[in-house]
């Protein structure tokens, strides 16, 4: 059974936006196309490390919308 967390569906718009594809985040965070569609899904919580590396990445305006501390979603 797929739960849809908040996170998850914010992260799938995030990359939809950005026109991105699991396997394109996935060497960015040093995991598998698995584990990022695991995290979209809601199905796996990201580690502390993956965490920081989303952050890095994406950058804190974009971490906060994930995270569902805003709900405006940064242009890019």
């Amino acid at each position: 059974m797929t739960t849809h967390s908040p996170f998850g569906a914010r992260l799938r718009e995030v990359l939809r936006s950005r026109k991105m594809r699991h396997r394109d985040l996935a060497p960015h965070l040093g995991v598998t196309r698995e584990y990022v569609t695991m995290m979209c899904s809601g199905r796996k919580v990201p580690s502390r490390p993956v965490e920081l590396l989303l952050l890095h990445y994406f950058g804190e305006a974009t971490m906060q919308y994930v995270n569902g501390k805003t709900d405006a979603m940064p242009r890019w």
